[in-house]
């Protein structure tokens, strides 16, 4: 198999476009994130220079620009996360306002991802006290030897049908109930909408409704603002103004 190297033009230009987003995070906090997404961006770039599977040729490129011996492995792959999607870079910045290095905002996704991937335990409805009754009776007659076999295994997949819904045990004395859901207090959440903008608008009139009591709230939609609008010239003046004029 014939080895593919990129022209040295793209590969110089690319390497040098590497070296300009660390002399960015050199320069301080500032510019640190931009230097990292700007870091980032050109080793994606980089790598697109060489062939699927070709990583030994693309580390060897690296080595040869010396790129790997100007910044750790971890923040290299936190460069490289956030640059490979920019909307998933912004939402976790904006849900960690308090988290300034890339690394660390790769952490915290590394972290959310572990915790979305454990199993969830199972929720159960809240039976009534009549559901309660309706199976202890069920359990009565399934147990009780005079009682047809028919009747009996009629009994039996009404009460697995009940445990499906309240959970095991349903109808004896063992039995604990579930504790009722609620849209966030302090039993459960309620199931977020899948579509990006309803979430969006379930997002904001929450933490509008929080942000002024809250404020770890209230940073949170100050940064989402300031990162959102604040490098757009005139942008957050003309928002004061409609707010005012409302």
């Amino acid at each position: 198999m014939t080895a593919h190297f990129p022209t040295l033009t793209a590969a110089h230009r690319i390497a040098e476009e590497a070296r300009e987003g660390l002399r960015m995070v050199a320069e301080g906090e500032g510019r640190t994130m931009d230097g990292w997404l700007r870091y980032g961006a050109a080793l994606l770039q980089g790598r697109k220079l060489f062939p699927k599977g070709a990583d030994a040729l693309f580390s060897q490129w690296i080595a040869d620009c010396n790129l790997q011996f100007e910044v750790c492995a971890n923040d290299r792959a936190a460069a490289v996360w956030a640059a490979t999607d920019l909307e998933r870079f912004s939402c976790v910045r904006v849900a960690n306002p308090k988290v300034r290095t890339v690394r660390g905002l790769h952490a915290k996704w590394k972290e959310a991802q572990a915790e979305a991937a454990k199993p969830k335990p199972r929720v159960y409805e809240t039976p009534t006290e009549k559901d309660i009754r309706k199976a202890k009776a069920m359990r009565a007659r399934a147990d009780h030897p005079t009682t047809p076999e028919g009747d009996r295994a009629a009994c039996r997949a009404k009460l697995d049908a009940y445990e499906e819904r309240f959970g095991p045990g349903i109808g004896t004395p063992s039995y604990a109930k579930p504790k009722a859901q609620s849209s966030g207090a302090a039993g459960g959440f309620t199931e977020p909408p899948t579509d990006k903008k309803e979430l969006s608008r379930v997002v904001t009139k929450l933490a509008l409704k929080r942000a002024a009591k809250d404020t770890k709230t209230f940073d949170m939609i100050e940064f989402a603002i300031r990162t959102t609008y604040g490098n757009l010239p005139g942008s957050l003046e003309k928002i004061l103004r409609n707010l005012e004029a409302a």
